[in-house]
Parts: structure tokens; C-alpha cells; sequence
């Protein structure tokens, strides 16, 4: 599984199997993502057959740096910078799990990934803060003049 298109597809009839409904509306989301890293040059990034995720990274990076999974229960879940191999300025990891559990509305500290439950992307101030919290991160990786660390995904 290689292009989007089908990733997409896959993706959103494993939601559909998870959490009855709940393909219809995060089709829309999941195309307004793919539209802002198409945007700003990210790349997909074909997963596994078995992991039915639609993931994008910078190019030439070995890590992912947004990956939506889908999972029982909700649906689906978002991810941001999900893999270890990404350089960033000191605390801006920290800082973007912060946000995105204010986000989501947890007060779970132990989070070592920025992560939310995909619905929450389906209300759009939410959507727009962590687009936004995205741009920074993407600005902050891409202004360090070094390219992101090699990884296995």
C-alpha cells in the first residue's frame, strides 16, 4: 500500500469497522490534513498493510511527523511527532504534549508523545490549535538548518 489514496481508503473503512459512523466525519478532517502537508512539502509515508495509518514526514526523515491510527473504541487516534528521531529545541516536545492535552482535556504528564483522540480534530477550534501548534513545530524543526535524525519506521 503505497499511495494515499488507497492509505486513505484503508484507513477510514478500519475506522468505519472500529467506530460505526465515524468515517463519515473524519473524512473531512483527515482530507483537510493531507491538504496542509501537501502544503508545506511533507511527504506520505506508505505504512504496513496491518497498521491501516495515513502518515506524513519531512521529507528525507526517517521519523513520522503526523500519523493517525485507527483503534477501537473512538476510532481513531492523532499523533505528532510520535517517533524519537526528530531533533527539536529543548522543551518544545514537552511544550506540544502540554497543548495537546489541554486540547483533548487530559491531565495525564506522563505523555512522551503529542497525542489526541482523532474526534477531537473533527471540532474545528480544536483543528485550528493544533494546525497551528503543527506550523511551530515544523518551523522550529525546519529553522535548525540540520536535517532530522535517520529512524526506523
Amino acid at each position: 500500500m503505497s499511495d494515499l489514496a488507497t492509505a486513505t481508503t484503508d484507513f477510514l473503512a478500519k475506522v468505519e469497522s472500529y467506530a460505526h459512523g465515524q468515517a463519515a466525519r473524519f473524512s473531512p478532517v483527515l482530507d483537510e490534513l493531507i491538504r496542509w502537508s501537501q502544503g508545506r512539502g511533507l511527504e506520505f509515508v506508505g505504512p504496513s498493510r496491518s497498521l491501516h495509518a495515513v502518515t506524513f514526514r519531512i521529507p528525507g526523515a526517517g521519523s513520522y511527523f503526523w500519523t493517525v491510527r485507527p483503534r477501537t473504541g473512538d476510532g481513531a487516534k492523532f499523533g505528532l511527532l510520535t517517533d524519537a528521531g526528530y531533533q527539536l529545541p529543548v522543551g518544545m516536545l514537552e511544550e506540544a504534549c502540554r497543548e495537546m492535552n489541554r486540547i483533548c482535556g487530559s491531565k495525564d504528564e506522563t505523555k512522551t508523545a503529542p497525542e489526541v483522540p482523532f474526534t477531537t480534530l473533527i471540532w474545528e477550534p480544536y483543528r485550528v490549535r493544533v494546525l497551528a501548534l503543527m506550523e511551530r513545530l515544523l518551523a522550529a524543526m525546519t529553522s535548525q538548518n540540520s536535517p532530522p535524525a535517520q529512524a526506523s519506521v
